[in-house]
């Protein structure tokens, strides 16, 4: 469908348009062949290595050897490969850019903040200059972390987080609009998603951290971690990702749907699991069910367990209490669910006749 789209706009290339007519290989095929590049490269580094320890005493020497074999895999994955190629020129890049990070950290050793600012540059720089969608996929993910580590110096992380979550919101649902640059769009939301889950899911530890501490005698409990105010502020994301989505699904405004929306969502982020971001797993899911993406689909599945086990996991409540709290939960997401269903239904109904 999407190739089909790709085609009547003149955006495939020929490589693409070669690919869709050729016959795709297995998945244990091209497993093999990625395998095979990728322990070829890595026996030729350790057969280089052997010459190159030297170069480790002296960042320039490492900073310039790492520029080299960074080129080298450049030069290999600008036009279309073979997995066997392409794994093999990855594993390259990853030593050069390896290398040339531990040149800089070693040249910046005092100024950590500088060395990670220079990485999350580099980062950037790398997610569009090499093609590889496992490459874009990995420098996306250390640029998010670094990033993602001075807003923690900073003590913005919650507001960083909301940014991230209507970001995402903001990719999957226009996803199509630059056909261009779908590959580097989509690999970057893929990251995004899998980052916020797993940022997500440290918040939540650190969050019933605290509250168990709070159980303690004479332990003071974090406002940096939990506050009333960033319950607020992930209504307000909350509010903001629903509204992004009735505008696409083409929904007209009244007073009605606001109050229900505000009302709604309001009782979502209410009567949630303490201390574990559902919110989160469940946007996911909304936009995978809105594009029909299964990939989103498994990971909002996975980020909606791993919420549920948290929470079962932690020492504040018994267990008996966490189980009706959870099934509490779950019919009044249902009932909010049947409900959107509901109004939506008529919509389309309306609208058909």
């Amino acid at each position: 469908m999407l190739k089909e789209l790709l085609s009547e706009n003149n955006l495939l290339t020929k490589n693409a348009k070669n690919k869709k007519e050729e016959e795709p290989n297995s998945w244990f095929i091209l497993l093999f062949q990625a395998l095979g590049g990728g322990i070829s490269a890595i026996l030729l580094l350790i057969l280089l290595g052997f010459g190159l320890f030297g170069f480790f005493d002296e960042p320039f020497a490492l900073m310039v050897v790492g520029v080299i074999f960074f080129g080298f895999a450049y030069m290999l994955l600008r036009n279309e490969q073979t997995n066997f190629l392409e794994y093999f020129a990855i594993v390259f890049a990853f030593m050069g850019e390896g290398m040339f990070l531990f040149g800089i950290g070693e040249a910046f050793m005092p100024e950590i903040n500088v060395a990670l600012l220079l990485l999350a540059l580099f980062s950037l720089f790398l997610f569009f200059v090499i093609s590889s969608t496992l490459h874009r996929f990995l420098s996306a993910l250390v640029f998010l972390g670094v990033v993602t580590y001075f807003a923690m110096l900073w003590h913005v992380q919650v507001y960083f987080f909301a940014f991230l979550s209507i970001l995402m919101t903001w990719l999957w649902l226009n996803e199509y609009k630059a056909l261009k640059y779908l590959n580097e769009l989509r690999t970057f939301a893929y990251a995004l998603v899998l980052f916020l889950l797993v940022f997500a899911n440290m918040s939540s530890n650190l969050i019933l951290a605290d509250l168990s501490y709070e159980l303690l005698p004479n332990q003071a409990f974090s406002e940096e971690n939990y506050s009333p105010f960033h319950e607020y502020l992930y209504y307000l994301v909350g509010l903001v990702s629903m509204a992004m989505i009735l505008l696409k699904l083409n929904i007209k405004w009244n007073q009605k749907l606001f109050s229900a929306m505000l009302v709604g969502t309001f009782i979502f982020y209410y009567v949630q699991p303490i201390g574990v971001d559902v919110s989160l797993a469940m946007l996911i899911l909304l936009l995978a069910f809105y594009g029909s993406n299964r990939v989103l689909m498994v990971l909002g599945t996975i980020g909606m367990i791993q919420s549920i086990f948290t929470f079962y996991g932690t020492f504040i409540f018994d267990f008996i209490f966490k189980a009706k709290y959870l099934l509490v939960f779950g019919v009044i997401v249902l009932f909010l669910t049947f409900l959107l269903h509901l109004y939506l239904g008529k919509k389309q109904g309306a609208v058909h006749a």
